[in-house]
Parts: structure tokens; C-alpha cells; sequence
């Protein structure tokens, strides 16, 4: 268990580097930083319009600071308002397709980095690294909303 925990640690170091985020959206052409890529694809993933209290919390950031996220990501033409439904008092801020397609760009990115550090893997081994990978992920997402759960 050791030398997987190890693994994960070197891996989230390396990818938390400021500089590697950079130098990813700079070779997709793109302008945006961290947390504002970060909201576009919690959006994504929510297939549904969000509350700023809801992004806040999946970004691990304060409400004031989200709203001014998606003040600058909305003046990028990034993500839009749109009414609540259920209260019109309440706006929700839903992915445009400006920025669908700039999320799109950065993963095409990141797959084409992933393409070349992974070069020398057969197709063999890169199909069991997804498999494991996602199965991994699935568990530990699931143990830690577990445990969220039980507080």
C-alpha cells in the first residue's frame, strides 16, 4: 500500500505544479487560470446549472470567491446565468459553449502531454492503467463520500 500511496503523492505534485498548468493551457492556446478551468469542469461534470455555494464547495473555495470566478468567467462569455427555476431569486451558472470548448481544448491538451510521457507503454498496459485507475478512483470516491456521510 506503501509504494501506491507514494505513487499518488508524486503524482499530485507533479500535477499540481503551477507552471505545468501553464504550460498546458499556453499549448492549447488558452487563457484562464487554475480555479477558473477547475469551475468550468465542475460545471461539466454537474450536466446541470449550479448554485455559486454549490461551486464553492466543490472547489474548496469561499463563496465570495467563487461568485468572483464566474464574474470574470461570465465576462469571458465562459458560463452564463440562468434563473432558478425553483426561485427565481436565485441564479445558476450553467457552462456556455465558449466554455465547453475551451475544457474541451485543455483535456485534448493534457491527453496529447499524456500521449507522449506514455509513449513507450503498449496498448496492453495503457488499457489495464485506465482500468485499474478508474476502478481506483470509483473506490476511493465512494469511501470518502462514505465517510463525508458519517461525518
Amino acid at each position: 500500500m506503501s509504494r501506491i500511496a507514494n505513487a499518488i503523492r508524486q503524482l499530485a505534485i507533479a500535477m499540481r505544479r503551477p507552471r505545468v498548468h501553464e504550460r498546458i493551457l499556453e499549448d492549447a492556446g488558452l487563457s484562464v487560470d487554475s480555479t477558473g478551468l477547475q469551475l468550468l469542469a465542475v460545471l461539466h461534470r454537474s450536466c446541470a446549472p449550479c448554485r455559486i455555494g454549490a461551486l464553492a464547495e466543490a472547489l474548496h473555495i469561499e463563496a465570495p470567491h467563487a461568485t468572483r470566478k464566474v464574474q470574470r468567467l461570465e465576462s469571458a462569455r465562459l458560463v452564463q446565468r440562468v434563473a432558478d427555476p425553483d426561485d427565481r431569486r436565485v441564479s445558476l451558472i450553467t457552462l456556455t459553449p465558449s466554455g465547453r470548448k475551451m475544457l474541451d481544448s485543455y483535456l485534448a491538451m493534457l491527453v496529447t502531454w499524456l500521449s507522449e510521457a506514455l509513449s513507450g507503454w503498449d496498448r496492453r498496459e495503457l488499457c489495464e492503467l485506465a482500468r485499474l485507475l478508474t476502478k481506483m478512483a470509483d473506490d476511493w470516491s465512494a469511501f470518502l463520500a462514505d465517510k463525508a456521510a458519517r461525518g
